[in-house]
């Protein structure tokens, strides 16, 4: 896949001042003016997935933006993931021309009403862009603009935005953070009674926002073939567990069924329903963390609802930074 650039100008750090609409579709004319707003953005997988975080301290909560790039149809998605609740919201969806971006999809009134929602990019320069979200009610007949964020860049290269601000609500991945080596034993073929196992090894790089409620790494894989892969882990804060998504440079998708669950005792156990070569499994990650210096992951398969497994992919981490 070629490298993508369309939100490399976003990449580094940033000043926000924002302008948002008091009262929402009632014809409101009065903007609340506020600063004092931080953002870091970054790119993976050779720019096609775009990540930024956004502190809005006055309010004691930060946000994140998750974009995704399809070869397939040339857009976006956006996701929006508020530290409030962990929830990955519902994507917008667009693409570039002469400058801009626009995206658009479903979202929800505060006050129960659905609405079709955009988000827009533009007056891009090195120093500065503008971003602005508007609504509709009425079927895209009408929009009101509800929100304008302009950035002032601060540098070129991501510092992370505080988090003091943020409650303390997990540091279950805070041990991830850093430069790893990782040895892979990967299994040939998957539940047909396959003995035979590959092994390599790479390097991935974690890091961790929302004060822990968020933890992102990426790395380089060399079998079958050379790829890039990322996992997206994310806290959903009301049911105090974690929503592990895995993104890779082949496919580019959001997975529908992403594996969920939590620590216990040093021991992370994620899983979900799935299906393999058309043949419905249920998927279980597991994490052991060893020391500060070293973990281990695990992927096994079954098809019994979780009686037996067979586990076909063991991962030794070791921290290299």
């Amino acid at each position: 896949m070629a490298k993508n650039t369309d939100f490399d100008f976003l990449v580094g750090s940033w000043d926000v001042e924002h302008r948002r609409l008091k009262d929402l579709l009632v014809g409101s004319d009065e903007w609340l003016a506020s600063a004092g707003s931080r953002a870091t953005a970054r790119t993976y997988l050779d720019g096609a997935v775009s990540v930024d975080e956004i502190t809005f301290p006055a309010a004691g909560v930060s946000g994140m933006s998750l974009r995704l790039f399809s070869e397939a149809t040339g857009e976006w998605s956006i996701y929006w993931v508020s530290s409030r609740d962990g929830i990955v919201g519902p994507p917008v969806r667009g693409s570039w021309h002469d400058g801009s971006c626009r995206l658009i999809g479903d979202d929800v009134h505060s006050d129960g009403t659905p609405v079709r929602m955009t988000y827009e990019w533009s007056a891009i320069t090195a120093a500065s862009a503008r971003w602005q979200q508007a609504y509709s009610a009425d079927g895209e007949r009408t929009w009101e603009t509800n929100w304008v964020m302009d950035f002032d860049r601060t540098s070129r290269h991501p510092v992370d935005v505080p988090a003091d601000h943020l409650p303390k609500v997990t540091g279950d991945f805070d041990f991830l953070t850093g430069t790893w080596r990782v040895r892979h034993r990967k299994l040939r073929s998957r539940l047909t009674g396959c003995t035979e196992w590959d092994e390599f090894e790479n390097t991935f790089e974690a890091r961790t926002h929302f004060n822990g409620g968020i933890s992102i790494d990426e790395g380089e894989f060399s079998h079958p073939s050379t790829y890039r892969g990322m996992t997206f882990r994310v806290y959903d804060v009301a049911a105090r567990e974690w929503v592990l998504h895995w993104l890779d440079s082949r496919t580019l998708e959001m997975d529908r069924a992403p594996v969920r669950g939590r620590f216990d005792g040093g021991v992370g156990e994620f899983v979900a329903e799935d299906t393999h070569d058309g043949r419905p499994v249920v998927c279980r990650y597991r994490w052991t963390v060893l020391s500060p210096e070293s973990a281990t992951w695990e992927q096994a398969l079954s098809t019994d609802d979780g009686r037996t497994w067979e586990t076909n992919w063991t991962m030794r981490e070791t921290r290299i930074a």
